[in-house]
């Protein structure tokens, strides 16, 4: 992860150098950053600290509307969040916050499913197993350098997230196919696909969720 916000650093570094005065719109002169370097640049950026620190971080609301301009100061903004982002990796500050966090909401949920489970509501307890699980995964994708969304800025689902994470070796292909086939589940539950007497299967289900989350962990 500390790679991944170094060579954005580098490459903010590399826009600001373009910064040179140009004809305004409303006559006179105006400095700004190369448009097309920036505009690269710059959704990455976004897309990192949403996925590590999550869109309501003081981080993420600083450079949001920074991330819309090409104003020098905007790109200077950028840049000090990123540096402020590099320390706190580095101390391990923010993995092991998020960390604790995790393990908390994750603990609840699977015994919220448990529960569900138990008074036969089979189709609930599988969506909400299957939610833990694509919430694990997309927590623990920053820490692997993995951008948890894609080019829309929509969240990837379980199965696209399962082959960007053993791309980098967070997995092998046997947990991957064992992530596919949770996935499948919690898609026939929460599509409204027919789901009777599937019990003994979310029951497993929540096991291997359990499972997952146990052993595939942050880098």
């Amino acid at each position: 992860m500390g790679a991944k916000i170094e060579k954005l650093l580098t490459q903010g570094e590399a826009v600001l150098r373009t910064r040179k005065h140009q004809q305004g719109v409303m006559g006179g002169s105006e400095e700004r950053v190369d448009r097309n370097l920036f505009g690269v640049w710059a959704p990455n950026v976004g897309a990192l600290v949403r996925s590590v620190l999550g869109e309501s971080s003081e981080h993420y609301q600083r450079i949001k509307n920074e991330l819309r301009t090409t104003w020098p100061s905007s790109t200077e903004v950028i840049i000090a969040v990123l540096r402020s982002m590099l320390d706190a990796v580095n101390e391990g500050y923010v993995f092991d916050f998020r960390g604790l966090v995790r393990a908390d909401v994750e603990s609840d949920l699977i015994s919220q499913a448990s529960d569900l489970l138990d008074a036969g509501h089979d189709r609930a307890a599988c969506v909400i197993a299957g939610s833990v699980l694509e919430a694990h995964l997309r927590d623990i994708a920053a820490s692997w350098g993995v951008i948890v969304t894609n080019a829309a800025g929509k969240h990837l689902t379980l199965g696209p997230l399962a082959i960007e994470l053993k791309k980098v070796g967070a997995f092998d292909g046997i947990m991957q196919k064992k992530v596919d086939y949770l996935a499948g589940l919690r898609n026939e539950a929460a599509h409204g696909n027919p789901f009777e007497n599937r019990a003994e299967d979310v029951r497993r289900m929540i096991a291997d969720v359990l499972d997952v989350c146990d052993r595939v962990k942050g880098k």
